[in-house]
């Protein structure tokens, strides 16, 4: 993580918070967290004892610790989960208990009649132990008198257990175990793949040209989290991708003074659009004239631009180019259609 990483310190109300802080349940049991714009994941390793998350009691606290109410993402949690399709089965667990509970015992025996000198250091070992790896491999501890077996360690791998076997045998336990919990509700579909690529995407540079690219992307993968992280990031974004579709952003470069011109060349053919409509021209119309019809509505709409008869093609759909007869000439124009 690196030197400057900060142990054990979780910012306060009116500091400013930190890119990322990695919480344990000895925070997220009471510690409240202030950002406007933190967003909260959740990782559970149910195969570990330590790392494994009850959906129905921690998930729900976790919840609660982004107390900022202006924070849009203040009410959602990606959680990110494994399942244990393949793990234990009841009896592998009694056995692997039993056996945990026999080691402890002569664990316990062995230390407390050890010499004075080795006790000692049997002491520092355990409480070092216990600190780094809990009581993954024996519920020994040490009173401050003796060493004794902590039952709450071993009521602790039994709750474990039940959480891992009722919350997490598939993906359909899973939610059903969240749904079933009273102020929470999954969000659109479960995604069984890796989360890298929508982790680079929330973390990645905040310039408009990589949000609009990679809200492209998202669209196109369909990475709904990053969608929405993006959509919040700049509501704009949206309504470039809705009008202009990811085709036409990539060929403008994703640059956003490229999309305001887009836009704005958009609009103003919508306005002369609603012009020719006025006039309601539905039938042949020689070129000079159609000319002078759209350079009128050019100048009407402020727009500096000399027009062209073939311009007419960019506003009607059934526009065909046509040469007829006129007071005996040959005349160039376009039959207009509605």
């Amino acid at each position: 993580m690196g030197n400057s990483f900060d142990i054990g310190r979780i910012p306060l109300k009116d500091e400013k918070p930190k890119l990322i802080t990695l919480c344990t349940s000895t925070a997220y049991f009471g510690v409240d967290m202030y950002s406007d714009n933190a967003l909260t994941f959740v990782i559970s390793d149910c195969n570990k004892i330590n790392t494994t998350v009850d959906i129905s009691t921690e998930l729900v606290q976790i919840a609660g610790r982004l107390r900022n109410v202006n924070n849009p993402f203040r009410y959602y949690i990606y959680f990110i989960y494994n399942t244990n399709r393949e793990e234990l089965n009841d009896n592998e667990f009694t056995s692997m208990i039993d056996t945990k509970t026999t080691i402890t015992l002569q664990e316990i025996e062995s230390n407390n009649n050890a010499p004075k000198e080795l006790k000692e250091k049997l002491i520092r070992d355990n409480k070092r132990n216990i600190s780094i790896m809990k009581f993954e491999d024996s519920y020994t501890y040490y009173t401050g008198t003796k060493f004794a077996f902590n039952k709450m360690a071993y009521l602790n791998d039994m709750f474990v257990y039940d959480t891992q076997r009722n919350n997490y045998q598939d993906g359909i336990t899973v939610k059903k175990s969240i749904n079933e919990t009273r102020n929470l509700q999954t969000f659109g579909n479960q995604k069984y793949s890796t989360v890298t690529k929508q982790l680079d995407i929330i973390t990645g540079n905040d310039s408009f040209e990589d949000l609009m690219k990679s809200y492209c992307e998202a669209k196109e993968n369909k990475y709904s989290f990053a969608i929405f992280y993006i959509e919040q990031k700049n509501i704009n974004i949206k309504h470039y991708y809705d009008t202009l579709g990811s085709k036409r952003i990539k060929s403008l470069s994703y640059k956003e003074s490229n999309l305001k011109n887009e836009m704005k060349n958009r609009s103003n053919d919508s306005k002369v659009i609603y012009e020719l409509d006025k006039l309601n021209i539905n039938t042949f119309i020689e070129c000079p004239k159609l000319k002078l019809i759209l350079q009128d509505i050019y100048n009407k709409l402020g727009l500096k631009k000399t027009a062209n008869a073939t311009d007419i093609i960019e506003y009607y759909i059934n526009s065909i180019p046509v040469q007829k007869r006129v007071n005996g000439k040959k005349c160039k124009g376009y039959e207009l259609y509605k």
